[in-house]
C-alpha cells in the first residue's frame, strides 16, 4: 500500500508535503534498508527515490533490486555516450550514479553510499548535488567539480550532515566513508 518516496515528496496539497523531520525520519528508515542490504551481502546500484516504497503506514522500504546482481559492462566507455544509455544498459538511473558506475566500473556498497547520500540532498534540498548531465563526460566533470558549497546549504540542516553528505560524494571511492553507516 501507498507509494513511492519521489510521490510522497511530491504530495497533491502544499499541506501533504512532508516536512524536514519526516523527510529524515524517512531517509534514515531508506537507509537502514539499504545498509541491510549491504549486510546481506547485496550491492543496490540503482538506489533513488521511486526505489523507495512509502507504505500506508508511513514506513520506508527499499524495493526493486533487479539490478543488485546485474554484470557491469566492464568496456570503456565513450564520453560523448548519452546518460540516458547507461539505463538502458541496465547500470543504473543516470543522475544517482557513482562516478565509478557511470564508467563502466564495478560496483561495491560504496555506489549505494553515494546514490543515498544523492537522495538525501535531493530530498531535503529539493534539488540533485551535481545538476542534471545529458552525456557520461558532463555528468563526470559535474561530480569532479564537487557538490554544492557551503553557503547553498540551507540553515538549520546543520554542518556535520553536510561533511557527512559531501564525503559520501566524495568522486575517489576510497574517499568515502569505510562503511554506508556513517552516511546515516
Amino acid at each position: 500500500d501507498g507509494g513511492n518516496m519521489r510521490d510522497w515528496l511530491e504530495g497533491t496539497t502544499e499541506q501533504e508535503r512532508p516536512g524536514r523531520e519526516e523527510r529524515r525520519r524517512v531517509l534514515l528508515e531508506a537507509g537502514r534498508g539499504l545498509l541491510a542490504a549491504h549486510e546481506a551481502g547485496l550491492v543496490h546500484r540503482d538506489f533513488k527515490p521511486e526505489n523507495v516504497l512509502i507504505g500506508e503506514d508511513g514506513r520506508a522500504r527499499v524495493s526493486d533490486f533487479g539490478l543488485a546482481r546485474a554484470p557491469l559492462p566492464s568496456e570503456p566507455l565513450n564520453g560523448d555516450l548519452p546518460l540516458e544509455a547507461l539505463a538502458s544498459r541496465g547500470m543504473g538511473t543516470p543522475g544517482y550514479m557513482a562516478p565509478e558506475q557511470i564508467r563502466g566500473a564495478d560496483a561495491d556498497a560504496r555506489v549505494d553510499q553515494f546514490a543515498f547520500a544523492t537522495v538525501c540532498y535531493e530530498v531535503l534540498l529539493d534539488r540533485l548535488p551535481f545538476g542534471s548531465a545529458s552525456t557520461v563526460d558532463s555528468a563526470l566533470d559535474a561530480i569532479e567539480r564537487g557538490p554544492p558549497a557551503a553557503e547553498e546549504w540551507p540553515r538549520g540542516l546543520g554542518r556535520n550532515l553536510e561533511g557527512v553528505l559531501n564525503k559520501a560524494l566524495a568522486e575517489d571511492p576510497e574517499d568515502r566513508h569505510p562503511s554506508p553507516a556513517p552516511a546515516l
